[in-house]
C-alpha cells in the first residue's frame, strides 16, 4: 500500500472536470479519490479540531458536506443527480452505506460506489478504531459476496495517534489499496490531551 501526501489537491487544474473521458474504472476510481481531496482540503481544519471537542460527533455534517461536493460535480457534468445517503438495498443487505454514488451510461458501465465514512471525536475516540474496523469488514462483504458495487472507505482522524493507527490498519490488508493526507493545520489540545491535526484517509477495496 502506497501512502501519499496530497495537499495542494485543489490547484490541480484538471479538478474542475474530473468525469471527462473515462477510459477505465481505474480512472474513475482516481478521479473520484481527487474530488474527495479535494473537498477535504477545502474544509477549515481550524474549525474542524474546534468541533471534535463537542459532544455528539460531526460525522453527521460532514456527509452531508460530502455528499453535497459530489453531487454538484457530477450534475454539472452529467447533468444527473447520482448521489444518495444512506441508501439500504442490493449493496449490502439490510446495513446501511454512508453514500452511494450510482452507476450512469456515462459511467460506461461502470459498477457503482458504495462509500462509508468515519470521522474522528473526542467522545468517541476510544471506539473510534473499533468502529474502523467494523466498517473494513461491512465493506469488504460487498467485494467477496455481492460483486456489485465498489466499495470505498474514507477516514478522517483527529488524534496524531489515531492516524499513525488508521495508516497501519489500511496495511495490513492486501486487498485495500490506501492513500492518505494531512492537514497543515496542527496544535495540542488539552481535552484529551493530545496533538491533533487532520488526516483524511482513503481505502479502496480492489
Amino acid at each position: 500500500m502506497e501512502i501519499t501526501r496530497l495537499v495542494n489537491a485543489t490547484d490541480d487544474a484538471t479538478f474542475q472536470n474530473p468525469f471527462d473521458n473515462l477510459p477505465d474504472p481505474a480512472t474513475a476510481q482516481r478521479e473520484l479519490i481527487r474530488i474527495i481531496f479535494a473537498w477535504f482540503h477545502q474544509l477549515d481544519h481550524q474549525r474542524i479540531v474546534t468541533i471534535y471537542e463537542l459532544n455528539g460527533g460531526w460525522e453527521g455534517w460532514a456527509q452531508v458536506e460530502l455528499a453535497l461536493s459530489v453531487d454538484v460535480l457530477l450534475h454539472r457534468k452529467l447533468g444527473k443527480h447520482l448521489v444518495e445517503r444512506e441508501p439500504q438495498g442490493k449493496y449490502i443487505g439490510l446495513q446501511r452505506a454512508d453514500l452511494l454514488i450510482r452507476s450512469n451510461e456515462a459511467y460506461r458501465g461502470l459498477l457503482p460506489f458504495v462509500i462509508e465514512l468515519k470521522c474522528e471525536s473526542y467522545k468517541q475516540r476510544d471506539n473510534f478504531n473499533r468502529n474502523v474496523f467494523g466498517d473494513i469488514g461491512k465493506l469488504s462483504e460487498i467485494n467477496r459476496n455481492t460483486l456489485k458495487a465498489i466499495p470505498i472507505l474514507i477516514v478522517i482522524s483527529i488524534t496524531m495517534e489515531n492516524t499513525d493507527y488508521i495508516r497501519n490498519l489500511f496495511s495490513k490488508y492486501p486487498n485495500l489499496n490506501g492513500i492518505s493526507s494531512q492537514s497543515t493545520v496542527t496544535q495540542f489540545i488539552t481535552t484529551t490531551p493530545a496533538t491533533v491535526s487532520p488526516a483524511i484517509h482513503i481505502a479502496i477495496y480492489q
